[in-house]
């Protein structure tokens, strides 16, 4: 019942744009952010996450952009990669990529990511190294093999840190950890990078960006991009347990 309410809730939400809010479902004027994927989705079909579908995301924005949140909306309760409780850990961005963070006194936190961008003094040729135990990340260490490090801005030094949704249809969601610094203004280019695995088939589901612009103030970007989305079967066991809810509250 929990789930019907929720999704509700916040399919209503989402269909309300204010006045900044912004939807480009055919694509993202320059100057703005957005959300692609950064490959097509993979349905896994060996090892512990056999059954279930890869999605792995990007996070871009235009110049002068200062990303401050960003969600996926979908039935986040679904997500498997999971740490920590509801941490996504398995995400990239330019600290991963070896530039260290301005505002926290500027190192690399070795404990943070799945692999780290190394490149070699000599060849000057660049590889994802993964973390090994006893350090905590080898728990979720794993090869980005859809970018290489340098295609990360290098002003986009966050720790960007995504977690799965604590209500039911917030799939996913990512805030910038440290809102009194514009450590997330760059040029324009890659922000970051973020994997889901879930059991849900390619669907439409909606994301949304707010940012702060350099000339044009704050803004909302509202888009479409494909996601998990439950079977018709389990969709229909949330209605019907709306539709008991309300019988119980009508005796």
């Amino acid at each position: 019942m929990k789930h019907f309410l929720l999704s509700l809730v916040v399919v209503l939400s989402v269909g309300v744009v204010g006045a900044s809010a912004q939807y480009y479902p055919d694509g993202v004027p320059e100057g703005s952010a957005w959300i692609e994927l950064a490959t097509a989705p993979r349905l896994i079909t060996e090892g512990p996450e056999a059954g279930n579908w890869e999605y792995v995301y990007d996070v871009y924005a235009g110049a002068d952009t200062w990303l401050r949140f960003a969600h996926l909306w979908f039935d986040g309760s679904q997500v498997t990669n999971v740490w920590n409780g509801n941490e996504l850990k398995q995400n990239w961005c330019a600290e991963a990529a070896g530039f260290a963070r301005p505002f926290s006194g500027g190192f690399v936190n070795p404990e943070a990511y799945p692999s780290y961008w190394e490149v070699d003094p000599v060849t000057f040729e660049g590889d994802w190294v993964l973390p090994e135990s006893p350090l905590p990340n080898a728990a979720w260490a794993m090869d980005n093999t859809w970018h290489e490090g340098s295609d990360y801005g290098q002003n986009t030094t966050n720790a960007h840190v995504w977690t799965r949704g604590t209500v039911d249809a917030d799939g996913a969601h990512w805030q910038n950890m440290n809102p009194a610094y514009t450590n997330d203004w760059f040029t324009e280019g890659l922000s970051n990078t973020f994997r889901i695995v879930a059991p849900g088939e390619p669907g439409d589901i909606q994301y949304s960006v707010y940012m702060f612009q350099g000339v044009g103030g704050d803004a909302e970007v509202f888009g479409t991009i494909t996601g998990p989305v439950p079977e018709p079967a389990t969709m229909s066991l949330l209605a019907l347990g709306g539709v008991a809810l309300l019988r119980r509250k009508r005796k």
